[in-house]
C-alpha cells in the first residue's frame, strides 16, 4: 500500500522502480507516531552472526590505531 501521509517530493516518477527523492528536508516533518511505542519494557533481540567477534580492542593494533 503506497504511502499518502508525507511531504510532496520534489522528483517523483510514476515507475515504481524509482523512489520519490527530495532536495531539502521538510519544513513540517510528517509524525509517525503520536506518542513513543511500545511500554518501556525489557527488549530481547537474537542477532545471528556469521563471522567471528572482532579481537579485543587491547590486544587489537589496528582498532587501537583507529582510534
Amino acid at each position: 500500500m503506497p504511502f499518502t501521509g508525507g511531504p510532496k517530493p520534489d522528483f517523483h516518477i510514476d515507475d515504481p522502480l524509482y523512489a520519490d527523492a527530495y532536495e531539502n528536508y521538510p519544513s513540517a516533518p510528517f509524525k509517525a507516531h503520536q506518542e513513543a511505542p511500545g511500554s518501556g519494557g525489557t527488549v530481547n533481540a537474537l542477532v545471528a552472526a556469521y563471522f567471528p567477534s572482532p579481537t579485543p580492542y587491547d590486544l587489537n593494533p589496528t582498532w587501537q590505531a583507529v582510534n
